[in-house]
């Protein structure tokens, strides 16, 4: 039996876990210690008891103007998730079953190939491009050419995939389990990893692999050991559901919330090293669904659909991306307005990407540029 030990000095939020996002994985192994004593009892249900009162919020916004987005490409259909890496931008259509590239240099869409049926998460790693779809498959893709590179693979209900330490990992929403692809060759490796219900976001990283289960009020966060494929005790992250998890910038980041609706919005961070959800959170100023997570080039950022006139009813054809500081957990500068929902985000290729589904477009923040 797993147990997470954390000193008694420490403070500390357990979780509790609906909704997408993904990422990576680096070189530490999970803090998960085998421990029969009193002691973890204690620390398990005491000191790191779940809750909204247990969290706190960090500083206040920093003044500075928001992100400068840059040119905006059309895609057509209904671009549902993206990926920035193996030398492109790579585009999930769900509407047409299509994947896309974006060349990051010209910012012009080059080829368009096909997809499963209804592509819903993308993620790049080990040469290949590597696409979910609803439909119940897994396929690779070349990442110079684009074309796929054999059959697509089974998995029922796949709805995230990631790739790192050796793998490539799959979410089942349907069956509540986690599939492991040989990156060589795309076919199934070993028997499907239970984790908890209704997975759908996965990232890479710390060691670990990391899933969000997004039923309602059974939300939480599995923590895989890639080695042994063994599945810690689950952790609670709020007593609502899971909108998006990802990796990145030494932390595992999560936008979660105590009410099944998410009227209050919060993006936490879960230390790798002890799997154990940290205090301190910033809370987005104007909740609005889908909220979509990225990880990278010194920040966190955010895309979420806008509010109508900030109020709670979420404006169809509006959005915003802002950045957050992961080490003072605040956010930096203003939003800048996105033209729709957002329905993706991924950093790499010397951009933050954002898909906008309804509106058939990606946009960009160039990184190079520096404030807007």
């Amino acid at each position: 039996m797993f147990l997470r030990v954390v000193a008694l000095a420490s403070t500390c939020t357990v979780a509790t876990d609906p909704q997408l996002g993904n990422d990576r994985i680096a070189g530490t192994s999970m803090r998960a210690i085998s421990c029969s004593a009193a002691l973890v009892t204690a620390l398990a249900l005491g000191a790191c008891g779940g809750g909204e009162g247990e969290r706190r919020s960090g500083p206040g916004p920093s003044l500075g103007p928001a992100p400068a987005l840059g040119s905006t490409i059309e895609t057509g259909g209904s671009p549902t998730a993206l990926a920035a890496g193996e030398g492109g931008v790579w585009v999930a259509d769900n509407l047409r079953s299509r994947l896309l590239r974006i060349d990051p240099r010209t910012r012009t869409r080059e080829r368009a190939g096909t997809a499963g049926e209804g592509p819903v998460a993308v993620a790049t790693g080990a040469g290949a491009v590597w696409v979910a779809s609803a439909g119940g498959t897994v396929s690779r893709y070349h990442s110079r050419t684009g074309a796929a590179t054999g059959p697509p693979e089974p998995v029922p209900g796949a709805s995230g995939v990631a790739v790192g330490e050796g793998a490539v990992w799959v979410t089942s929403q349907a069956e509540g389990t986690v599939t492991r692809l040989d990156p060589a060759s795309g076919r199934r490796r070993g028997e499907p990893i239970k984790v908890g219900s209704q997975p759908t976001d996965i990232a890479v990283g710390g060691g670990s692999v990391w899933v969000a289960n997004s039923k309602q009020y059974a939300a939480t966060v599995s923590q895989i050991d890639p080695a042994s494929g063994e599945v810690a005790a689950p952790i609670e992250v709020a007593k609502g559901q899971i909108f998006a998890l990802t990796y990145g910038e030494g932390g595992v980041w999560v936008a979660v919330s105590d009410e099944v609706r998410g009227d209050e919005i919060d993006i936490i961070r879960i230390d790798p090293e002890s799997a154990v959800p940290e205090g301190d959170f910033v809370r987005l100023g104007r909740p609005g669904l889908p909220v979509r997570l990225a990880a990278g080039a010194g920040a966190i950022w955010v895309a979420q659909a806008g509010s109508a006139s900030g109020g709670a009813a979420v404006a169809a054809n509006a959005g915003e991306v802002l950045q957050l500081d992961p080490e003072r957990r605040s956010r930096v500068g203003a939003a800048a307005s996105l033209p729709g929902a957002p329905t993706g985000i991924s950093v790499g290729e010397g951009s933050v990407w954002i898909a906008i589904g309804g509106a058939g477009r990606v946009t960009s923040v160039d990184l190079t540029a520096g404030p807007g």
